[in-house]
């Protein structure tokens, strides 16, 4: 009698596993669809490489407020806070080509984050949000973004 209790505890906790991965690959191609499908708006809209955004970060990094980011060539040429007009260090900011790099490499993380949901603007394709938990069980590791008042 134990043997076949212990046989069907494992056989669920297979079967519960297995049902884990199947929602993850799930939500992991239905995110990864998104991503491509706005990466390639992106990239169709965005000839110049010119333009400027409202980015707000909160994440155990030390950047959080809203800082307005200006990019010239495809290059962030500057950074500045927006509650002080004080500039800030250029390397804590990216281009939206880097923001789009830095979701590719969430998405084929393995494992899969255990949150990752992106919004992408319907007009441009850029990110306008991203929420991010490698690992509910880990602390440290949430990362959100917001974009806003894109222009070109």
């Amino acid at each position: 009698m134990k043997v076949y209790l212990n046989i069907s505890v494992l056989l669920v906790s297979i079967l519960a596993l297995t049902c884990c991965e199947f929602l993850k690959s799930s939500e992991q191609k239905e995110e990864t669809s998104k991503y491509e499908n706005a990466r390639a708006l992106w990239e169709s809209k965005n000839t110049s490489g010119s333009y400027q955004y409202i980015v707000n970060k909160l994440c155990y990094c030390g950047i959080n407020g809203e800082v307005e980011v200006f990019v010239s060539d495809n290059k962030v040429t500057q950074a500045i806070a927006v509650e002080s007009g004080e500039m800030v260090a250029l390397d804590s900011y990216s281009t939206i080509d880097g923001e789009f790099d830095w979701i590719d490499v969430k998405l084929n993380r393995d494992p899969y984050p255990d949150q990752l949901i992106v919004e992408y603007d319907a007009q441009f394709g850029f990110p306008v949000s991203v929420v991010y938990d490698g690992s509910i069980n880990a602390s440290d590791d949430e990362y959100s973004m917001i974009i806003r008042d894109f222009s070109f």
